[in-house]
């Protein structure tokens, strides 16, 4: 996955937070593909949660995109280790877990994602993705 590779992503889960997202293991492989093919330093984040979004429908129809965006006055989101800066950050909620190419396949809890991904988590905002935000995302 770009900066990272499958065995060790960047931010990987450490290995004491359980339980992980319950994929079937198809499941698990469509999204390792997915994550794949838009690493994180490639900037194709929302294209990658679009095409993310039918798998996790499939195990959580709660499952939905939410974007990560800079709180005023900061300008950029800035994940951890890469050098790239974001004017937003698009990520899927399923399952009580965010899934990216941050956290690869297995995710990682809602409550604290921010944290171990991105420079100055409290200057983050995150909020659902809206139909009519896809087309600047």
């Amino acid at each position: 996955m770009g900066v990272a590779t499958s065995e060790r992503r960047l931010g990987a889960r450490p290995a004491t937070l359980v339980p992980v997202i319950p994929w079937a293991p198809q499941q698990r492989n469509a999204v390792a593909a997915i994550l794949d093919a838009h690493p994180a330093v490639s900037g194709r984040c929302a294209q990658a949660a679009r095409a993310l979004l039918p798998t996790a429908i499939q195990l959580d129809r709660r499952a939905h995109a939410v974007v990560v965006e800079p709180a005023s006055p900061a300008i950029y989101v800035l994940a951890k280790g890469l050098a790239v800066r974001w004017f937003h950050h698009v990520t899927v909620d399923v399952a009580v877990h965010r899934v990216d190419a941050l956290t690869g396949p297995d995710g990682h809890p809602r409550t604290s994602y921010l944290r171990p991904y991105f420079e100055h988590p409290e200057a983050h905002v995150e909020r659902p993705v809206e139909a009519d935000d896809w087309e600047v995302l």
